[in-house]
C-alpha cells in the first residue's frame, strides 16, 4: 500500500485551540512547500449535502470553513454526513487533510481511517480553570461585554468538566488505533509555544513517512 494523504486530527474540549492550531499547521505546510498562505472557503453541494472546504494552499485543506474569527472549522459542519462529505472531497483535493473533532466520540475514527491515509492525533490538554477562564473570555468577546461581567453557572461548569474528561478519554482509546498520536498540555503555554511543541513532533513523523 502506498500511503499519500495525511489526516491531522486535532481532539480538545471547547476553547483550546483546536481552530487556531489548524490554522498555523496550514500556515507552516504552505511556507514549508514555498507558497503564500491564502485562506479560501469553497463550498459544494454533494448529494444534496453543503459542504464546505477551506484551503490555504495546493498542500493542505480544512473541514468546514476557516475563515471565520471564531468557532470555524469543523464546528461550521451541522452534521455527521456532510463531516463525512467534506472529508471524502478534501481526500481527492489535497494530500494533508486536517480535522478539528468536536465532538468525543470514537466514530470518528471509523471514517479518517482509510487505506493510503496516515491519520495523526493531536491532543490539546487544557485543565478545568483554564477551560473556564477561555470559555469567560470566548462570551464576553461574543456578548461585547468586560470578562467580570460572565458569570459560569455551576451546569455550565459540570457540562465543561465533562467535555475534558470525555476528550481525555477519547484520546487513550484512539491513539492506539492512529498511525500517531501526540498529547501537548496547553496550560500556561502562548498559542506559539503551543504550535512549536506540535511542529517539532510533526517533523519527525514526516521524517518516518
Amino acid at each position: 500500500m502506498t500511503v499519500n494523504k495525511l489526516c491531522i486530527w486535532i481532539i480538545g474540549s471547547n476553547s483550546v485551540g483546536k481552530t487556531t492550531q489548524a490554522r498555523l499547521l496550514h500556515e507552516y505546510f504552505a511556507e514549508l512547500y514555498g507558497v503564500q498562505p491564502n485562506p479560501q472557503l469553497i463550498k459544494i453541494q454533494d448529494k444534496g449535502l453543503e459542504v464546505k472546504l477551506t484551503t490555504f494552499s495546493p498542500f493542505s485543506v480544512n473541514l468546514g470553513d476557516l475563515t471565520t474569527s471564531q468557532c470555524g472549522g469543523t464546528d461550521t459542519l451541522g452534521t455527521k454526513n456532510q463531516i463525512i462529505s467534506a472529508y471524502n472531497l478534501a481526500l481527492q483535493i489535497s494530500p494533508v487533510v486536517i480535522v478539528e473533532g468536536i465532538m468525543a466520540t470514537g466514530q470518528w475514527i471509523d471514517f479518517l481511517k482509510r487505506d493510503g491515509v496516515h491519520v495523526i492525533l493531536i491532543y490539546l490538554r487544557m485543565s478545568d480553570d483554564l477551560n473556564f477562564e477561555r470559555l469567560r473570555n470566548r462570551r464576553a468577546i461574543k456578548k461585547g461585554i468586560n470578562v467580570e461581567e460572565v458569570i459560569l453557572t455551576e451546569k455550565t461548569k459540570d457540562n465543561v468538566i465533562g467535555k475534558l474528561r470525555g476528550f481525555e478519554s477519547l484520546y487513550e482509546r484512539m491513539k492506539n488505533q492512529c498511525d500517531y498520536f501526540m498529547k501537548v498540555n496547553v496550560d500556561q503555554r502562548l498559542v506559539f509555544d503551543v504550535f512549536d511543541r506540535i511542529k517539532i513532533k510533526l517533523e519527525k513523523i514526516i521524517l518516518n513517512l
